[in-house]
C-alpha cells in the first residue's frame, strides 16, 4: 500500500503511515509529530498482526520534549499481553490494539471482523493513552453502515463517530477530526 498521510487540528497533528501485508504478516508504521499537553511529541509505532489482523506486537518510541519513552507490547497466541516481559492480565483474552494518537488502529478490527453491511460487534481494545504511555481495556462497537463506512461507538464515553475506510480498509476520515490528506 502506498504511504498515507493524516491531519488531526485540534493536536496540530501529521502523520506518516504505511500498511503492509505479506504471507505471513501485516505491518502498521507510524510517525506522528503533535503538540500534547502543549509539548512538541514526536511518537513512532510500529504494530505487528498475524494474517488474521490479530496483534502480535506494539513497539512505540516517544520523543515529548525533551523525554524519549519506549514501549514495548507482546501478544501470545492464547491473547496474553505483556509489556516487556510483565503479564497485563487485565488485557487478557484481547486481541486489538488502539493507539490513542492515531486512526490507523481502527483498521485492526475493521479488518478482522469483516462485518457485512448492517452488522454490529463489540470488541475490547488495549488502548494505549499519550502522553502517559497508560495502558487500559477499552470496550468498542463497529457498525457497518455501507461498503466504507462504519459507526465507531465507546460505550463508557458515549463517544460515537463515522468512520470512512479505503479498500484496505484503512481510515479516510476519522468523524471531523481525522482527515487523509489528498494528494
Amino acid at each position: 500500500m502506498h504511504p498515507i498521510m493524516w491531519q488531526f487540528a485540534e493536536y496540530h497533528s501529521q502523520e506518516f503511515f504505511k500498511l503492509h501485508e505479506d504471507d505471513t504478516e501485516i505491518t502498521l508504521n507510524g510517525r506522528v509529530i503533535l503538540m500534547l499537553e502543549n509539548i512538541p511529541t514526536h511518537i513512532h509505532y510500529q504494530i505487528i498482526c498475524d494474517t488474521n489482523w490479530h496483534t502480535r506486537t506494539v513497539n512505540i518510541q516517544q520523543t515529548h520534549g525533551e523525554e524519549i519513552h519506549v514501549i514495548n507490547l507482546t501478544v501470545d497466541e492464547r491473547n496474553i499481553w505483556r509489556i516487556d516481559s510483565d503479564i497485563l492480565r487485565e488485557m487478557e483474552g484481547i486481541i486489538d490494539v488502539d493507539l490513542e494518537i492515531t486512526p490507523a488502529t481502527n483498521t485492526l478490527p475493521i479488518n478482522r471482523l469483516n462485518l457485512e453491511i448492517g452488522q454490529s460487534a463489540m470488541v475490547r481494545a488495549a488502548w494505549v493513552r499519550f502522553p502517559k504511555l497508560i495502558v487500559q481495556a477499552l470496550e468498542q462497537r463497529y457498525t457497518r453502515l455501507t461498503e466504507t463506512r462504519y459507526e465507531y461507538h465507546n460505550p463508557a464515553s458515549g463517544f460515537t463517530t463515522g468512520l470512512e475506510v479505503d479498500e484496505f480498509g484503512v481510515v479516510i476520515d476519522y468523524g471531523d477530526l481525522w482527515k487523509r490528506v489528498r494528494s
